[in-house]
């Protein structure tokens, strides 16, 4: 009973064990299926917001890009617009321009052509009645006389004609010149263009065109003009250059062509100097300048009655008619200057060798050259020259214009020193000045390096006057004037260029206009020096430089000690009596000449 009772309690305590195991069991899977509901749940609801940002995101990121390039093509579409018609109103506005600009240009050309042509035959046949009226008035009146013995009426018919047509064609090219200044072409454009050997006549290719100006620099020039100096080895080449060609002319002693262009209105100068200066080596291009010739104002006042201009005015080195240097060698000695009037009684026994190298149909005055002609070889009443009976070789490149000015251009003096060249003359004298140029330059330095020395005047623009050229130049020797008293010329430029002084004050020289008169300037003293030059070179045998060394050592020195920008190195003397020696005798020293020069 007892184990009945233990037995049935244990049962119980077993059943309720079980009972309590099922329950916890139950409960454990009622949590747990508790648990995994709240978690699914929750994952459930995170996911779903996830997806929901994640969605809305991408919707959100569409409708925006969508949008944003919606708004660009639209803008572009609008800019694009705006731009295609700016851009086609702009182009439309520049075609339209030139299209009319160009007709009106073409309509205008034909125009203008049409009513020059038209003006140019009525003026052409209003001159050649006026022409035709005055020219046979005046031979009507003057042939009587001009003419001796009986005149056939033929020939008197052909030299009205021939008046006629050179007056008229002065007079038309004059007025078209005139026109072509003011802007207007009128004819054809005929731009001269002529190969000059240098060895026969001086004569250029004719420009009937010639006008001067004053350009930027204060320097007078031919407008509209530049010149070139080009190695032969590059002559074949200018025409691709771009230049438009007035005239050429061959310098065969130098190895070079003078060329006369129209200046570029769209380069400068100096860069088309410097383009040519790599391009093509030895090629220099300027300004066709104007050069002056260099006397005073007639009769200048000495400082003391006392002083004579006798006292230091030159004596003749080789006394008349002795011109024959050693060995029967003829003295030579060049001179570029005006024409000269070899019929002045002066030169009337002078041996001179005359050409003209102006270039252009202008009138030549004589008067300067005359004077200095009569200095160097002239034979006079009241004074010998420096070296009478000697051969002058005489350069005309002094031009008058319609003005009254007178010059020479720098294309000129280049061909009157390629001729002096070609005739053999070592010494030249220019008594000519004006401002630097590139070609003169390079063309002296080259003939000073071939033997020829060139003596110019220094100048007459007063102390303070800029230097002036060639006579600056290293190349070429200096010279200023004194008068009687050993004072230099008043108006006489200064500078360290400055080598010699003569006596230039109040000289006695022939007068173009018959007789003689006396004058002052620079351009009376050089002749000297040239002369004493020129003596000593071909008497003695010695180079033009150590000539002018020995000229230099026995100088009378008139201002500071040694060489000043006054004076230079003083008054030149003659160191040697010059006189030929036999053949085969050294040269000898017979006695100082102080008394010359």
């Amino acid at each position: 009973m007892a184990r009945h009772k233990a037995f049935t309690t244990t049962i119980a305590a077993a059943l309720l064990l079980a009972t309590s195991l099922a329950a916890t069991q139950e409960l454990s899977d009622l949590v747990e299926n508790e648990i995994e509901s709240t978690i699914s749940d929750g994952i459930e609801d995170q996911l779903d917001t996830q997806t929901i940002d994640a969605v809305e995101r991408q919707v959100e990121d569409t409708v925006i890009s969508q949008a944003e390039q919606q708004v660009e093509a639209s803008v572009d579409a609008e800019v694009s617009g705006q731009v295609e018609g700016q851009v086609e109103a702009q182009v439309e506005s520049q075609v339209e321009g030139n299209v009319t600009g160009q007709v009106e240009a073409g309509v205008e050309q034909q125009l203008t052509g049409s009513i020059e042509a038209s003006a140019e035959t009525q003026l052409e046949s209003q001159l050649t009645q006026q022409v035709e009226s005055a020219v046979s008035g005046q031979l009507e009146a003057g042939l009587e006389q001009q003419l001796t013995g009986s005149v056939e009426a033929g020939a008197e018919l052909q030299v009205e004609g021939a008046l006629i047509e050179q007056v008229e064609a002065g007079v038309v090219a004059d007025i078209r010149a005139d026109a072509e200044g003011a802007g207007v072409a009128v004819g054809a454009d005929t731009h001269a263009q002529a190969d000059n050997p240098g060895a026969g006549s001086g004569t250029a290719a004719v420009d009937t065109r010639l006008r001067t100006e004053v350009n930027d620099d204060g320097e007078r020039v031919e407008r509209g003009v530049w010149v070139l100096l080009v190695p032969d080895a590059h002559a074949a080449h200018i025409n691709r250059w771009g230049f438009n060609v007035r005239t050429r002319r061959a310098l065969s002693s130098l190895g070079m062509q003078v060329v006369r262009v129209d200046a570029l209105e769209n380069r400068a100068l100096s860069q088309v100097a410097l383009q040519l200066a790599l391009n093509a080596p030895g090629t220099v291009v300027d300004y066709n300048h104007v050069y002056g010739t260099d006397t005073g104002t007639g009769r200048a006042d000495v400082k003391a009655e006392t002083c004579s201009a006798d006292s230091i005015a030159p004596v003749p080195l080789l006394p008349p008619p002795a011109a024959a240097a050693p060995d029967g060698e003829t003295l030579r000695i060049g001179m570029i200057d005006s024409a000269v009037d070899t019929t002045h009684p002066a030169l009337a026994d002078a041996r001179i060798a005359q050409d003209d190298f102006v270039g252009h149909e202008l009138e030549r005055p004589t008067a300067h050259g005359t004077a200095i002609a009569s200095l160097l070889v002239g034979q006079t009443p009241e004074r010998t020259g420096v070296l009478p009976g000697a051969h002058l070789h005489a350069a005309s490149v002094v031009f008058r214009d319609a003005a009254g000015a007178i010059g020479a251009t720098t294309d000129s003096l280049l061909a009157a020193l390629d001729w002096q060249r070609a005739q053999g003359v070592n010494i030249v004298n220019m008594s000519l000045s004006g401002p630097a140029n590139r070609a003169l330059e390079a063309a002296l330095d080259q003939l000073a390096g071939n033997g020829m020395t060139v003596v110019a005047a220094v100048g007459n623009n007063g102390p303070a006057g800029a230097p002036l050229y060639p006579a600056a130049y290293a190349s070429v020797v200096g010279v200023t004037a004194v008068d009687a008293c050993r004072q230099v010329f008043r108006y006489a430029n200064r500078g360290d260029h400055i080598v010699f002084s003569a006596l230039g004050v109040d000289v006695s020289v022939a007068d173009a206009a018959g007789g003689y008169r006396r004058e002052s300037g620079t351009s009376l003293a050089a002749p000297y020096v040239a002369g004493l030059i020129a003596a000593v070179h071909s008497a003695h045998r010695e180079a033009p430089y150590t000539v002018i060394e020995r000229l230099k050592a026995t100088a009378m020195n008139l201002g500071n000690p040694g060489v000043d920008p006054v004076y230079g190195y003083g008054l030149v003397r003659a160191p040697l009596v010059l006189a030929p020696r036999a053949a085969g005798s050294e040269p000898g020293v017979e006695h100082q000449r102080d008394d010359v020069f």
